[in-house]
Order: structure tokens, then sequence, then C-alpha cells
């Protein structure tokens, strides 16, 4: 294959002619930084405006050469996954992993090993990081990507009707689940059929909880565990005067 940078041994005779005439040595000169210029590529972080990237995986963003969206810089290359045991080869969104193996997880905070294939979390999205889908921005009204049961409202993503926040991903509710009798209800646990709405409700000494039902006990005995917590650090801050 034929190659700009590659002097044959006829250009070598030519250029050792071209020396003998001491009025060609000017041009030859200028010929040469030419061809160093031509083959003098642009590595990682190096200013690319005139010449271009020559690492694998890398081009030129704002006359910079950096690495292409899915492969991340490590020891000067841009890599994408790595062999299993590899632990200088981070693990990004798209690369390969083995969940089994401690040293192939997945590097990207929010994102996990599925299917031997490093991807986000559920209720996360993105191509180079996973960010939280519920309260980033969004047009339209149409759902939000990554997430069916969201909504777009007010230029920010949400949950859709008969769906909260509920580890950063959008749960059914209790109240927004339909029945039309209290078998539909029974998954849930506590729960019962409503059937003036055709939807679940807690019973009676329970309240909900997102997609569950916890006896309201519970509920107030936290709420009481935090107001003692609270007058506890004033009663100490108030001895220390």
């Amino acid at each position: 294959m034929h190659s700009y940078c590659h002097f044959d041994s006829s250009g070598a005779r030519g250029i050792i002619m071209m020396l003998q005439n001491k009025s060609s040595l000017w041009l030859i000169v200028q010929l040469l930084g030419f061809a160093i210029d031509v083959c003098h590529g642009v590595e990682l972080g190096g200013d690319c405006s005139a010449n271009a990237c020559t690492t694998a995986n890398s081009h030129c963003v704002g006359d910079e050469c950096v690495c292409e969206t899915g492969f991340k810089e490590n020891a000067g290359a841009c890599l994408k996954g790595g062999k299993k045991g590899d632990t200088t080869c981070s693990k990004i969104i798209g690369s390969a992993c083995t969940a089994e193996n401690e040293n192939t997880v997945c590097s990207v905070t929010n994102s996990e090993c599925k299917g031997d294939v490093c991807a986000c979390k559920v209720g996360y999205t993105g191509d180079a990081t996973c960010s939280k889908i519920i309260g980033s921005t969004c047009t339209g009204t149409a759902a939000c990507s990554g997430d069916e049961n969201t909504i777009c409202k007010e230029d920010k993503c949400v949950c859709k009707e008969d769906y909260a926040d509920k580890n950063d991903v959008c749960t059914q509710t209790v109240s927004g689940t339909d029945c039309t009798s209290d078998t539909a209800c029974s998954t849930i646990g506590n729960a019962v059929c409503d059937t003036d709405t055709s939807k679940c409700k807690c019973d009676a000494d329970f309240t909900m909880n997102v997609d569950k039902c916890d006896p309201k006990s519970s509920a107030a005995m936290a709420g009481f565990g935090a107001i003692v917590l609270s007058l506890s650090v004033l009663t100490a801050r108030y001895m220390m005067f």
C-alpha cells in the first residue's frame, strides 16, 4: 500500500542528486518540513486544528483530540472495554462486562451489568453518563426517554398520574391500581378495592407508602422518633451553655 510518508530507493537517489546541487538545498529543506508536518499525527489532548487525531476511537472537538462518545481515555488510549480481569480498562456504557467478576463491573455511576453489557440502571439514562430521569429537563408533553411512566410537565420529567417516585423510579401507587374486587389488590398486601373509585386502597389501620401499605402505628412511631431525636439534640446543646 502506497504511503505519502514512505520513501523508496528511487526517491532516496533523487534526493541525493538534488543535494549535490547547492541551489536545490533550500527546496529540500522546505520539502522535508512539509513531509514532517503531513506525517505527524496528533495524540489525545493535542491540538488538532491542523492535523488529524491518530489515536484509535478519537476525534477532534474544539481543536483538541478527545475520545469518541462511548470511549474513555486510559493510559493514552480510548477504551470501550477490556478483557476479563483487566483492571486498567474502565467499564463504561455499552462495553462488555461480567457481573460475576469484580474486575469487570461497570464503573459509571448508576450503571450496572445487564446481559454482559454495561447499561444505565432503571430510572437513569444516557450514553456516556447515567443521569436521573425524574426531574431532568424535557420538552413537549410525551413520556421522557428511558421511563414510559413519566411525562414532560413544565419542562421537567415527572411521574405520570397514578405513579410516584420510589428510589428514582416511577412506580405505580396503591391508589393508582385498577380493581373490580379485592382480589386485584391482594398482591399489594393490606389493601382492598374501593368500589366507588375502582381503585385499590389501604385497609383502615394502614397508610399508603407508594406501592405498599404500611401500618399507621409504624408511620406514627417514625414521626415520634424524629421528634424525640430533635428534642434530644436541642437539650444537649442547651446543656452545653
